[in-house]
């Protein structure tokens, strides 16, 4: 029995060590609701896009997107906080029939049938992601990077109000990355 306390102990020092070293990829800062509608507006999805939000945080972009244009959204949150209290939300608002919230890692969890993407992580993220963006979206799919841009690609169109970090970019597969 006294032997199960340290363990326990180092257990969960050793699980927020894990949860802490994938934040960093996208660590959780609230877009304010103006923001959020900003997103939306550039992206200006239709009640047929499927929406993914990478990180999706407390459901917020997605509980937009579906109010306000009828989409089908998926967020991707491996925070069990963060996923629980967004799954809560969106039960409450009765919304769980049109959001699905995958509990994943943003790079192993498949984007195929993504027609947008939210983007709000750092830009070292952004970096890890354009392969996976690459390999996995269809063309046209239209990605929105919130604050940092997609380094070496060309934005279709950017919101200078953006959000207090920076510019809203709008990315679209086919358009946007370097030729070869």
């Amino acid at each position: 029995m006294p032997l199960l306390i340290p363990l326990a102990i180092i257990l969960g020092f050793a699980a927020h060590i894990r949860w802490w070293v994938k934040a960093k990829d996208a660590p959780y800062y609230p877009l304010e609701p103006d923001t959020a509608f900003r997103v939306l507006e550039l992206a200006a999805p239709t009640s047929s896009d499927i929406i993914y939000d990478l990180g999706s945080g407390d459901g917020r972009n997605l509980i937009a997107a579906t109010l306000k244009y009828g989409a089908k959204t998926r967020g991707i949150e491996i925070n069990h906080f963060r996923y629980w209290y967004s799954k809560i939300w969106i039960y409450l608002l009765r919304l769980h029939k049109h959001i699905k919230i995958i509990k994943g890692d943003i790079f192993l969890t498949p984007l195929h049938e993504a027609t947008i993407v939210i983007a709000y992580l750092l830009p070292h993220t952004h970096e890890k992601l354009k392969s996976k963006f690459l390999q996995e979206l269809k063309p046209g799919t239209k990605i929105i990077a919130i604050a940092f841009p997609l380094e070496g690609w060309k934005p279709v169109k950017i919101n200078p109000k953006g959000c207090i970090f920076g510019q809203l970019y709008l990315y679209q597969i086919g358009l946007s990355e370097p030729k070869k």
